[in-house]
């Protein structure tokens, strides 16, 4: 039996150790440590946050989406029954921003400029047939009557639209030709506030639009015009009042002010309660934009609750209201 070796210190090399599992991107010390929970601690706090924003971005992305379906549907139909519809004033708006003007030109202006830009068309690599022609001439006299500038430019605009719309079909062939981007100035290194950003915008061109699009995105999101447009809309339809450019302005700092999610309808909704209460944002008659629950709101805050007769009156009319609403889904 052979008898056991001792081992020594030069038989070290000879022993089997177990592998290591190195971790790549391993923290090694407290400062990084320290960083990466700071910043999963952020993303934690932020989440919720996130989440709304996304939720709200999704519902102006279907808004617009559907909005786009519409539009195209409308532009899709025979050119007699488009004319039939201008001619009784059915047809289906599309603003894009176009820039407006207060005077408009004749209708022999408008079929000069109309024809000089078919004609040049195809030097932006499509060519249209004389059905195409019409229809875009029929687009370009609905934006016309919209007090848009008719030019060059905004015809180009138009018939990108119809194009991205997918409305000509085998009226259209060719592929529009992209512009030449002209190369851009370094950003100057001047910080801009807010309150310097909106002055002289005029949400209701098609450069304003951009600029709030680059100027009022850096404070929020892109959809932030897009959603500002909806509530415009809103309150022309409902209540015939067309805010000027101070009164936007002065809404988006409102905004900014009071720290409000600018993609919630409920903040668009306080905006209007506010600015109608102050005299800023009135209907046509001069009173004021409130619905009927909002009116018994207001007449609840200055009225002496401590009166029976005053609550009585406060009861009925919440009556009257809740019955002229649209009932309540069941729950399931």
């Amino acid at each position: 039996m052979a008898r056991k070796r001792k081992l020594s210190l030069n038989d070290l090399g000879s022993i089997s150790v177990t592998p290591v599992n190195r971790i790549e991107g391993h923290i090694t010390n407290l400062r990084d440590f320290q960083k990466q929970y700071d910043a999963d601690e952020k993303a934690k706090a932020e989440a919720p946050a996130r989440k709304i924003v996304a939720e709200s971005q999704a519902k102006v992305s279907a808004v617009l989406a559907e909005h786009s379906a519409r539009v195209a549907k409308f532009w899709r139909l025979p050119i007699a029954s488009i004319e039939d519809y201008l001619r009784f004033g059915d047809a289906v708006a599309d603003n894009i921003f176009l820039p407006t003007t207060e005077t408009l030109i004749s209708m022999k202006e408008f079929d000069d400029i109309l024809a000089r830009f078919v004609d040049s068309i195809s030097t932006k690599g499509v060519t249209l047939t004389q059905a195409g022609s019409r229809r875009l001439a029929l687009y370009a006299y609905m934006q016309h009557q919209e007090h848009s500038v008719i030019n060059d430019e905004t015809l180009a605009i138009c018939l990108t639209r119809l194009i991205n719309l997918k409305v000509f079909g085998n009226e259209l062939s060719g592929e529009l030709a992209k512009p030449i981007q002209q190369a851009t100035e370094p950003e100057s290194s001047t910080t801009q506030t807010f309150d310097n950003a909106v002055q002289g915008l005029n949400p209701e061109s098609r450069e304003g639009r951009k600029q709030i699009l680059a100027v009022v995105g850096d404070h929020f999101t892109t959809e932030v015009a897009a959603f500002v447009g909806l509530w415009l809309d809103n309150i022309a339809k409902n209540y015939q009042c067309y805010p000027t450019p101070a009164v936007i302005k002065r809404a988006l700092k409102y905004v900014v002010d009071m720290n409000l999610n600018p993609l919630a309808y409920k903040t668009w909704d306080l905006v209007r309660v506010n600015f109608t209460k102050n005299g800023w944002l009135l209907k046509p008659d001069g009173s004021q934009m409130l619905t009927e629950r909002e009116k018994l709101a207001a007449y609840c805050d200055t009225a002496d609750l401590n009166s029976r007769d005053v609550r009585r009156q406060i009861n009925l009319r919440n009556l009257e209201i809740q019955e002229s609403e649209p009932a309540y889904a069941p729950h399931k």
